[in-house]
């Protein structure tokens, strides 16, 4: 079940390109969870009535938020035992309008939903991630949650995946860290990251499995490949192309080490 969910994510959904200008990539389940501290099942149970203030992103500017009560159903990825979640999103008065402004999902009392949350560790809830960080019943939630337990199974033992004798678990497990590794950190303040390399044997790993995925699905290759940046200081340019990356990454696969995106100290 595990591998055939995998196989549809990796060569099915993740063929999805930019979208034109008014609206925004349509970002598969599976690089959802990579980018989530916890991902969960769960009903709404309440909507708390006081209205909170709160930065959009770290060192951003504040806006309106309420704070849902979520009991917790299916616990996916990440999260501990926990059996209630408080989660943030922005009411429906306050979401962005016009064909450019894209909002992120209301959440409403009594509806099971899949949640994509991440967490600052100064705050005392979680937020949605992003347009895409609910999947509500209308959206053929079953499916998501499939493929949501797939990929989450990868990530929590995504050492072994990498090693998997089957060429998609080891594909998607490089695709998933890569996502996961180059997300933006939410305890981040915007602008101000590092990077730290990640060990070279699990780099070279997933070197390795982005250039099976490479050979699979173009689209996804390079939706992880880009996130790469790579540069003139790595030897890489002058302009990105999926052809070039390939043929970069297959030439240092032993030597080139992914980073990960970090707070800036």
């Amino acid at each position: 079940m595990t591998a055939r969910v995998l196989a549809a994510a990796v060569l099915v959904t993740l063929s999805a390109n930019l979208a034109p200008a008014t609206e925004i990539r349509f970002i598969p389940i599976p690089e959802r969870v990579a980018c989530a501290d916890v991902v969960a099942v769960g009903t709404v149970t309440n909507i708390e009535e006081k209205t909170i203030e709160a930065e959009q992103y770290k060192g951003g500017n504040k806006t309106q938020f309420r704070i849902a009560v979520v009991k917790v159903s299916d616990q996916v990825f990440g999260g501990g035992d926990v059996t209630h979640l408080r989660v943030a999103f922005v009411p429906k008065e306050d979401q962005p309008s016009g064909k450019l402004k894209i909002g992120t999902p209301v959440l409403e009392k009594d509806e099971e939903v899949l949640l994509f949350l991440r967490k600052r560790s100064d705050e005392g809830f979680y937020r949605l991630g992003g347009h895409f960080g609910a999947v509500k019943k209308s959206n053929k939630l079953d499916e998501a949650i499939k493929e949501a337990k797939a990929a989450g199974k990868i990530l929590v033992d995504a050492d072994k995946a990498l090693k998997s004798k089957d060429q998609t678990e080891r594909m998607t497990a490089a695709w998933l860290l890569t996502t996961r590794y180059r997300a933006y950190p939410a305890d981040a303040v915007i602008g101000k990251t590092s990077e730290e390399p990640v060990g070279a044997d699990e780099s070279q790993a997933i070197v390795e499995g982005l250039l099976a995925l490479a050979e699979k699905n173009s689209d996804a290759f390079y939706t992880a490949a880009s996130s790469l940046n790579l540069s003139r200081e790595d030897g890489f340019g002058p302009n990105f192309t999926p052809d070039k990356a390939k043929a970069w990454l297959k030439d240092n696969a032993k030597t080139y080490r992914i980073k990960k995106i970090v707070p800036a100290k």
